[in-house]
C-alpha cells in the first residue's frame, strides 16, 4: 500500500491530465471518423470542408471532447451538430 501511495503521489498529474486529454481527443476524432462513411451519422460533416474543420477545432477543447464521448453513442452526433450549429453563429 505504502508503494502505491508513494507512486500516486510523486506521479506527475501535469503529464496525467495530457495523457488523458490526449486519449480523449483521439478518441472523439476516431468516434468521428466510424460514424462518417457512406450513410454515417458524421458524412455531412466530414463531407463539408468548413464543417469538418470547425469540428476538429471543437475537439481540440479536451472539455468538449470528454462530454462527446460521454453522451451515449446514438446521441452523439445531435450533441455534435448541435455544437456546430452554436459555432456558426
Amino acid at each position: 500500500f505504502e508503494e502505491i501511495l508513494q507512486a500516486i503521489k510523486t506521479y506527475p498529474l501535469a503529464h496525467s491530465a495530457e495523457s488523458a486529454g490526449l486519449e480523449a481527443r483521439r478518441r472523439a476524432m476516431e468516434e468521428l471518423q466510424r460514424g462518417g462513411g457512406e450513410g454515417g451519422v458524421y458524412s455531412h460533416i466530414l463531407s463539408n470542408s468548413v464543417l469538418r474543420e470547425r469540428a476538429f477545432d471543437l475537439f481540440k477543447n479536451v472539455s468538449l471532447a470528454n462530454d462527446f464521448m460521454l453522451y451515449p453513442a446514438e446521441y452523439r452526433h445531435l450533441f455534435l451538430d448541435d455544437l456546430l450549429g452554436k459555432m456558426h453563429k
